[in-house]
């Protein structure tokens, strides 16, 4: 992983973490798409909790990613692996976090697994979504074009 700050001209507090994923060969018979990993019990259900209890910048980051408006779907609170993933594109496979108390407990651990799993995570500091959405949406928008120019 690499940390960036200074991204976010607007928030000089704002982290950016890119991490990139490793590179994972296809499963057989799956012509390039990875399939989605094992889901941990219950986290359906979580999941749908956490839906329904989306922090405010979690709902404002939200409203700019629902609908395809960034050319992809984007799911909320999606389940992969052990972990709940904040937005997911599984398209692009990118994983969008943003970073409050919960997720600085095993923020490192969480973004290996994801990677390993083949996604790449941005994360971002709550402070920067509130702050300077333009700036976070920008880079959303980078990665999802590196996806498109042959990244993953």
């Amino acid at each position: 992983c690499e940390l960036q700050t200074g991204l976010l001209a607007a928030s000089p507090q704002a982290l950016v973490t890119h991490c990139n994923p490793l590179p994972i060969a296809p499963a057989e018979g799956h012509a390039g798409v990875m399939p989605r990993p094992p889901r941990t019990p219950n986290a359906a259900v979580y999941a749908k909790q956490l839906r329904k209890q989306l922090t405010p910048v979690e709902v404002a980051l939200w409203q700019e990613l629902r609908r395809n408006q960034l050319g992809t779907r984007f799911r909320r609170q999606e389940p992969i692996g052990p972990y709940i993933a904040d937005f997911v594109s599984h398209q692009h496979r990118l994983i969008i976090e943003l970073d409050g108390d919960f997720h600085e407990l095993d923020g490192p651990e969480r973004t290996r697994l994801l990677n390993h799993l083949g996604y790449r995570v941005l994360r971002f500091e709550n402070d920067a979504v509130g702050d300077a959405i333009d700036a976070v949406l920008n880079t959303i928008r980078d990665a999802l074009a590196e996806t498109l120019d042959g990244w993953v």
